[in-house]
């Protein structure tokens, strides 16, 4: 998961071109915005945030839009292997309790 989302990842490069074109001029003159829209982009696709309103349909918004998707998806695996886990450590610390392991 943290692959998707570190630093030169495809949903990093991505965010930072959309958040270019959305606050940067000619000569890459840039407004506050910036880091704004990056942030916001970046919290989209670890589902921490809504979809930026205009994320539009470029190559760039349509690899973050993936991006967030394969976020999503991996974050449900590893919550479901995350309460397995549980489950089994539940599971040995009664039968320590009841002498069956030590």
């Amino acid at each position: 998961m943290d692959a998707l989302v570190a630093k030169g990842s495809s949903a990093d490069t991505n965010c930072w071109s959309y958040a270019k074109r959305e606050a940067c001029g000619i000569f890459d003159i840039c407004s506050p915005a910036l880091w704004g829209n990056f942030n916001a982009c970046m919290d989209y696709v670890k589902g921490l945030g809504p979809r930026p309103g205009n994320l539009f349909n470029y190559a760039d918004a349509q690899a973050v839009d993936a991006a967030a998707k394969e976020y999503a998806k991996l974050k449900q695996e590893l919550d479901l292997y995350q309460g397995q886990i549980d489950g089994l450590r539940k599971q040995l610390q009664q039968l320590a309790v009841e002498g069956v392991v030590c």
